[in-house]
């Protein structure tokens, strides 16, 4: 291989790296450093700071796939206009997310999800916030 032609084999390789990492952003809330993503404190203060958040500044990064407690959770990176948290959301309906769900995130790790919208319920003892859909994946 002729060196120029390594040369741009390993700027292809970079790019191809480097191309689905979100931007740094750095949580300047308290409360995301005292909770963990998903406990109930965390998820109020996190519910309350995306109310007041225009919707369409929000960027969502996919973190991972898990299973709580026999519960399936999608975990999601959420930054934007000053936000930088962890956001765990329970999924109803998979029918979106068949795939997803059957490589058990492992392929989707790092993908944007464009316009992620989603349900938060609350009551005394939980906050939690339902998946109900996107536009597309970035990968």
């Amino acid at each position: 291989m002729k060196p120029i032609s390594r040369l741009l084999l390993v700027i292809f390789l970079s790019a191809l790296i480097f191309a689905c990492d979100r931007p740094d952003c750095t949580n300047v809330n308290p409360v995301f450093d005292q909770y963990l993503p998903g406990e109930k404190l965390y998820n109020d203060e996190l519910a309350s700071q995306l109310t007041r958040i225009d919707q369409d500044k929000l960027s969502y990064w996919f973190k991972e796939y898990r299973v709580v407690n026999q519960q399936e959770e999608l975990c999601f990176y959420v930054q934007g206009d000053g936000l930088c948290a962890e956001i765990v959301m329970k999924v109803t309906d998979w029918t979106q997310l068949e795939d997803l769900r059957k490589a058990k995130g492992k392929t989707y790790s790092g993908a944007e999800f464009v316009k992620l919208r989603y349900e938060v319920l609350r009551d005394t003892l939980t906050t939690e916030f339902i998946f109900k859909r996107f536009a597309r994946i970035i990968d």
